[in-house]
């Protein structure tokens, strides 16, 4: 506002929010204004106090037009909800994704335990990283390992007892058909039969 203006300017000293500063230092109020017609939010602020508090060298007022206040307030909500729907969605997509890398592996680990029990021993878990899913990987690859070799002893095993018996089978046949062979010949007469 240029000085020679400031003559013809109307004192503001017993508006309600410099009656309020005088009192506490700050003050607000919220009116009409008698220039423009339109609803504003004034503040005014206490300049250099002194100590007792008895004399100020004056006030500082501003004032606000509501509708623009409250514009910006819109403003700044819809952006705080913009930004808090951009992280949420960013959240989301992140959450989606570290999901998909912890779930593969396991996925990959289940499948392949799957397979083993089914009693495909040859299948393996890629082991690709080095945390407690490897841990678990390994772990699925060594159990397929020792049942792969139990199941291959326990086959030789098998073998080695098939022959075994298929042995003692032969050699107890041959005694059992001469003592069958004398018994029957015993039977047929050569019991009688003095040579």
């Amino acid at each position: 506002m240029p000085r020679d203006s400031l003559a013809r300017t109307e004192n503001h000293r017993d508006r309600a929010e410099v009656l309020s500063a005088r009192q506490g230092g700050v003050g607000m109020a919220t009116r009409k204004s008698a220039t423009t017609g339109e609803e504003y939010r004034y503040a005014a602020r206490v300049l250099n106090r002194t100590a007792d508090l008895s004399l100020t060298n004056g006030y500082v007022r501003v004032a606000m037009n509501l509708a623009e206040m409250r514009a910006v307030a819109t403003y700044v909500r819809l952006t705080i909800w913009a930004i808090g729907l951009a992280i949420t969605a960013l959240i989301l997509l992140l959450s989606l994704r570290v999901a998909r890398r912890i779930a593969k592996p396991i996925l990959e680990i289940a499948s392949t335990a799957q397979a083993i029990r089914d009693g495909d021993l040859r299948q393996r878990v890629t082991v690709s990283t080095n945390d407690e899913i490897a841990s678990l990987a390994t772990s699925v690859n060594e159990m397929a390992e020792r049942l792969s070799s139990d199941i291959e002893r326990l086959t030789k095993l098998e073998k080695v007892r098939s022959q075994f018996l298929g042995n003692v089978s032969h050699e107890l046949r041959t005694p059992v058909f001469s003592i069958q062979g004398f018994l029957e010949t015993l039977r047929d007469g050569a019991v009688d039969d003095p040579r």
